[in-house]
């Protein structure tokens, strides 16, 4: 058994973590070429996987201009876990993910987006809570000038309820159109 292994796992756990929670720093070679990164969305179940959706858009000079793409990250934790502990040597690799990539609707994807322009929330809520287990789930909007990012935790506050309702929504349709592919 090596002594650097709990070391190791807790890089490899940083190094994910940075990763999943800002798309941008994903490896150039995971990322999808000639387009831009507009928009994240994740869920973070105590128990499985982890799943993260990044929206991409067409870069504008691409003529004639393609579908918007997004494409879904699960990290396999437990066989990287097993992968770290299991290992005789230095563990040195990069995080196992599951990545797959659909295109979507131009249409649909404008009306995402302008559905959730619209929705008007108040960021800062006292909310008091207390638990363990549950979900997290995030909404990141990766656009260079104006971006924001809220995140929740199993039940959101009243006043989030119509950003729960349009999260669900688009959820349930990445679900199901990764579950074809």
């Amino acid at each position: 058994m090596r002594e650097n292994q709990d070391r190791e796992w807790e890089n490899l756990l940083t190094k994910v973590t940075q990763m999943l929670e800002n798309p941008r720093l994903l490896p150039k070679d995971l990322q999808v070429k000639q387009f831009s990164q507009t928009l994240h969305l994740w869920i973070s179940p105590t128990f499985t996987p982890e799943k993260h959706w990044v929206f991409y858009a067409p870069q504008p000079q691409i003529e004639p201009p393609p579908k918007p793409v997004v494409q879904q990250i699960i990290w396999q934790r437990e066989t990287d876990f097993q992968l770290v502990m299991n290992s005789v040597t230095d563990f040195q690799t990069e995080p196992s993910f599951e990545i797959k990539t659909i295109e979507i609707d131009r249409e649909f994807y404008r009306k995402i987006r302008t559905e959730l322009s619209k929705i008007k929330l108040s960021p800062f809520v006292e909310v008091e809570m207390n638990g363990r287990d549950g979900e997290i789930f995030g909404i990141e909007t990766l656009d260079l000038f104006y971006n924001g990012r809220i995140v929740c935790w199993s039940e959101c506050p009243n006043e989030w309820q119509e950003l729960l309702d349009w999260y669900e929504k688009v959820r349930k349709f990445l679900e199901e159109k990764f579950s074809e592919s």
